[in-house]
């Protein structure tokens, strides 16, 4: 799975560009992953599963600004991601985080 190119905006339209490429399937488990004690170890959750739970990528972004910096919200998606086991899309979202620019589609 490969995103549309080219991404070199803002580090959080990238995100997006990220958030977006998962299928509902995929959407819901990263929003599953994102609870996990693993990824998020400071106590107290900023948010819960029912805040995370009908959010679509772009309110699920906006939801990670709000609670998180670039550098963090990053970490968690793609730490989200590699749980998940999606090597490749994980692949693609570090190029993205970079800023690389892909042609690939």
């Amino acid at each position: 799975m490969s995103f549309p190119g080219p991404f070199c905006g803002d580090p959080w339209d990238r995100l997006l560009s990220c958030l977006v490429r998962l299928d509902s399937h995929q959407l819901e488990e990263l929003k599953l992953q994102l609870q996990a004690p693993e990824l998020l170890p400071a106590a107290p959750r900023p948010f819960s599963w029912a805040d995370l739970r009908a959010l679509e990528p772009a309110p699920l972004l906006g939801l990670l600004q709000a609670h998180f910096l670039e550098a963090d919200a990053w970490g968690l998606v793609l730490g989200a991601l590699e749980r998940m086991g999606l090597a490749e899309l994980g692949a693609d979202a570090r190029a993205a985080r970079a800023g690389e620019c892909s042609a690939r589609g």
